[in-house]
């Protein structure tokens, strides 16, 4: 005998494909769990899809799932109704289900095993199916080319070999949210070439490995993979310290919102490079601002920011 509903069925959150038989001596229900179902799967909801069936075809329906994926299997859902707690008997042969049902029962491809392939394209319960969300941006997508200069300042540096005289300057300026800016661009201007020599930041040729960051940004076709920046770092710089770092401003970028005074990661590679006067490197920004790059020399940059805040402070005082 024909199933008397075959189609797609919605439960609590969740939507399945039905199959109902008046059969004897028991009516019976054959679920399908989809691919997209929206909500809880048949059996976190075993429940809630008992109780609906119940509510639209009468009581007493054995109850059994079809799960297309790993090995097309079947179980039985062996309570569930008035209250009680759902137990499960999994590996039902599909002879058995055919013998319940009374004729055969074809299985849906696992590719086919979707509402829009179980139900058709123009099925109302596709309503029910979120769009999917966009894939978000890769790292790459995310990144543009910045100005050093408008980089910020050290403002934790906790690994630094200088991280002692940070801890003394900081005091001298506002205890505020935005204190360190200051604080950070005084600690910058008192690192002499010695000073950089004694911090392993600083070891790397940063000139260069900016300069070939933005180079390979700008080079970049679009929909590029990481690979891409691997082979193109290969061909700039030699292999080594230099190539790594290099391959690290892409794999694990400098990430900064324009007009914060903090950057969320890279604040020594950031130092490093206002050290060695490199005028551009790839970094993410992100936040709804449009940034346009603004040069610099930055060590004319922390001038004009500590001059700034004294004719700021004294002023009001």
């Amino acid at each position: 005998m024909p199933p008397i509903f075959n189609d797609l069925f919605a439960f609590d959150s969740g939507l399945c494909h039905l199959r109902v038989y008046q059969s004897e001596p028991s009516p019976l229900a054959l679920a399908t769990e989809l691919a997209d179902n929206p909500g809880r799967s048949l059996t976190n909801a075993a429940e809630a899809f008992a109780s609906r069936v119940s509510d639209v075809f009468g009581a007493g329906h054995r109850l059994f799932i079809f799960f297309p994926e790993p090995a097309g299997t079947w179980t039985e859902i062996l309570t569930g109704r008035q209250g009680r707690a759902a137990q499960f008997r999994p590996g039902v042969a599909h002879e058995e289900i055919e013998r319940l049902a009374g004729e055969t029962v074809t299985l849906p491809a696992v590719e086919a095993s979707s509402a829009i392939g179980l139900g058709g394209p123009d099925h109302p319960l596709l309503a029910l199916i979120p769009p999917p969300e966009p894939d978000p941006p890769s790292t790459l997508e995310e990144m543009q080319i910045v100005s050093v200069a408008d980089l910020p300042w050290p403002h934790n540096p906790s690994r630094c070999a200088h991280h002692a005289r940070y801890e003394t300057i900081r005091p001298l300026y506002d205890g505020g949210a935005d204190g360190h800016i200051p604080a950070g661009a005084h600690f910058f201007l008192t690192l002499r070439r010695d000073d950089l020599a004694a911090c392993r930041y600083h070891q790397n040729d940063w000139l260069a490995i900016a300069a070939a960051s933005v180079e390979i940004l700008a080079g970049l076709a679009p929909g590029a993979e990481p690979g891409d920046v691997i082979r193109r770092a290969e061909e700039l710089l030699a292999e080594g310290p230099d190539q790594r770092e290099l391959c690290w401003l892409f794999s694990h970028p400098i990430t900064w919102a324009p007009g914060s005074g903090t950057i969320t990661n890279g604040q020594h590679r950031t130092c490093a490079m206002k050290a060695a006067q490199a005028p551009h490197c790839a970094a993410v920004i992100y936040g709804e601002t449009v940034y346009q790059p603004q040069s610099g020399e930055p060590r004319r940059r922390a001038q004009s920011t500590l001059a700034g805040y004294w004719a700021a402070r004294l002023g009001a005082a």
